[in-house]
């Protein structure tokens, strides 16, 4: 807490509600900057990772996020591999990187 000793205290309530604006406006541009850090490759690598992992459904639903909000996406034949496979059989054995068309 910041003390502002030559302030009444209306002014002190007043730069502390001040405070409290702008610590809000600062997580909110937080958030919209991790946004902007969501690319195609951030959704198709977290769909690719719950594949992996065996979470097929999370997995499905990270390639549908995918379509979605980058239907151009030059990932999506890759996450069509990933859903279709996730949708036949969820005790799939996962295939290896090389398989699915990735190169990391």
């Amino acid at each position: 807490m910041v003390l502002f000793f030559s302030c009444n205290k209306g002014k002190i309530t007043e730069y502390e509600n001040t405070i409290e604006t702008l610590n809000s406006q600062i997580a909110l541009l937080q958030e919209e900057n991790e946004a902007f850090k969501q690319t195609d490759q951030y959704y198709y690598q977290s769909g690719a990772d719950e594949f992996l992992n065996g979470n097929y459904e999370k997995a499905v639903e990270w390639m549908n996020k995918l379509k979605i909000k980058f239907p151009s996406s030059s990932l999506l034949v890759y996450a069509d591999k990933i859903t279709e496979q996730s949708e036949k059989d969820n005790n799939y054995n996962t295939p290896s990187r090389v398989e699915m068309g990735c190169s990391w």
